[in-house]
């Protein structure tokens, strides 16, 4: 039996780096420290997203909260929240466990 594959959106290292140096403009409450840049230029999978739509405990623009693994190294994910045409032009792999989306589309 073949089991379906689906995407999943994923980080680069610049991708990373970019939500790093954008954080501070985008002043979300979940942002990604400058030690980013220290990761290898890998393909970092989004395990988790979802719609976010505060800032700083006040009403805002919906954004995107993502929970991302930072495979290779064991056990470790970051959080950051990105706007919605950021994480939508992320690039995609074929994943046999795609990003699992919490909340309602």
């Amino acid at each position: 039996m073949k089991k379906n594959k689906t995407t999943t959106p994923y980080f680069t290292r610049n991708h990373l780096i970019q939500a790093s140096r954008l954080g501070l403009k985008w002043d979300f409450n979940r942002q990604v420290s400058d030690r980013i840049a220290e990761v290898p230029d890998l393909k970092y999978p989004v395990e988790v997203f979802l719609v976010h739509n505060h800032r700083h405990g006040v009403r805002s623009e919906p954004h995107i909260r993502c929970l991302i693994s930072l495979e290779p190294f064991k056990d470790t994910c970051v959080i950051c929240d990105v706007p919605t045409k950021f994480f939508e032009e992320l690039p995609k792999i074929k994943s046999k466990r795609p990003a699992k989306f919490l909340g309602v589309r």
